[in-house]
């Protein structure tokens, strides 16, 4: 299992860490690179099969240096996020919702650069949902994200980040029935 979590997390963040340009792995990486423990608030609305849908999640997260099959940090421009959210959606469809990801987080400038550090990030979660949409099929369901963000720290190195994150929702063809959703969120979180 431990292996499949690593190879879908390199699948859905292989864009971000060899697609994008400027990415150097000769560059040095420091290693005592902190991990950072934040909460977040997500609003977010489905975009298909329809928009009248709304969801709130709150979550707790871990961002940590990409080590993906690598006992050292990947590149110092790199980090993965493992999340854990819960939330409820109302609407069209209603109910609880709870889901956990992980994402490869890219910055596309150096923390040096001072103020906000622009990040693009992608990844995969599971999610469940009380509810499902006509022709879904399961309440269990993968759920692939990529979205843009920033992030400023402040004196005392606590992180603030604001995101804008697309994801889907569907089973992989694991039912015969397989209608997604796609939906929209905008994310601010802080250190704890």
């Amino acid at each position: 299992m431990k292996i499949l979590f690593k190879a879908l997390q390199f699948l859905f963040s292989i864009f971000i860490v060899n697609l994008l340009p400027g990415v150097s792995f000769a560059e040095t990486v420091d290693e005592n690179i902190p991990i950072h423990t934040t909460i977040s608030a997500k609003l977010g609305n489905f975009l298909t099969p329809h928009n009248d849908t709304y969801y709130t999640l709150i979550s707790v997260s871990s961002l940590r240096p990409y080590t993906l099959f690598r006992s050292k940090p990947a590149h110092e421009k790199i980090r993965s996020n493992y999340e854990l959210a819960i939330g409820y959606a109302d609407g069209k469809q209603h109910g609880a919702i709870i889901s956990a990801n992980m994402l490869a987080q890219r910055y596309l400038t150096s923390r040096s650069s001072g103020g906000f550090r622009p990040f693009v990030e992608a990844g995969i979660g599971l999610i469940y949902t009380e509810f499902r949409i006509p022709g879904q099929g399961l309440y269990l369901n993968f759920n692939p994200q990529v979205g843009i963000g920033f992030e400023r720290f402040t004196k005392k190195n606590k992180r603030h980040f604001a995101s804008l994150r697309f994801s889907h929702i569907s089973n992989g063809e694991l039912d015969d029935q397989n209608k997604g959703i796609n939906s929209i969120a905008l994310s601010f979180g802080h250190d704890f």
